[in-house]
């Protein structure tokens, strides 16, 4: 598995690697990441982690990411209830990440085959 720092608004996921996502939370106003997956016949499991942002170089920095907590409107190419949880994303979806001071990080921890598009956004103000 390989560590892609990516500071891109669109990526595509088609390998067991984690995506770090560049500066939001941590050096800007930004109080939650909105993160829309596509699945093009996506088969595998995208864990969301965060971790606190370092304030060093962070494609160097040792701070291990955790589980983290999103909100979710539609998972896994259904509506979904919009409460807070951390489950495995296997198919489109849009989620909202609570991520002031935090670098968010999608680690796609089990893939098979296929991609998924990922369309990354900032919401500055408070988090979700």
């Amino acid at each position: 598995m390989a560590t892609v720092p990516t500071n891109s608004k669109k990526f595509t996921i088609a390998s067991g690697d984690a995506f770090y996502l560049g500066n939001p939370g941590g050096t800007e106003v930004t109080g939650t990441t909105t993160v829309h997956m596509i699945s093009n016949t996506f088969s595998g499991t995208i864990t969301v982690k965060a971790r606190i942002y370092p304030n060093t170089d962070w494609q160097t920095d040792t701070i291990t990411p955790v589980a983290w907590s999103y909100v979710t409107y539609y998972l896994n190419g259904t509506t979904a209830s919009g409460g807070l949880i951390n489950t495995g994303i296997t198919g489109t979806s849009i989620i909202l990440v609570p991520s002031t001071g935090l670098q968010i990080v999608l680690d796609c921890t089990t893939y098979t085959s296929g991609s998924m598009t990922v369309y990354v956004g900032q919401v500055n103000g408070a988090a979700v």
